[in-house]
């Protein structure tokens, strides 16, 4: 689960640094009249991404590796 989580981030990371470093021509582009630049809502997507990839990582963590640590303990107490 947590492999999958990684690569669901970092594939889309490390895609968005290759095409900044060697085809940034891509990224350049304004958004209509705008001064803002394709690359910047493509950053905060990849950030606010990883947060919501974290925090369902955490939601799993805390419910079901908490219940099975939590039966390893009473059979170890055996």
């Amino acid at each position: 689960f947590a492999l999958v989580l990684s690569l669901f981030v970092l594939v889309p990371y490390y895609s968005f640094m290759m095409v900044v470093a060697f085809n940034p021509t891509i990224l350049h582009k304004t958004m209509g009249d705008s001064v803002i630049t394709i690359a910047w809502p493509l950053g905060a997507l990849l950030v606010i991404g990883s947060w919501l990839l974290t925090g369902i990582y955490i939601r799993r963590a805390n419910g079901e590796f908490d219940e099975l640590t939590q039966d390893v303990l009473k059979e170890a107490t055996r």
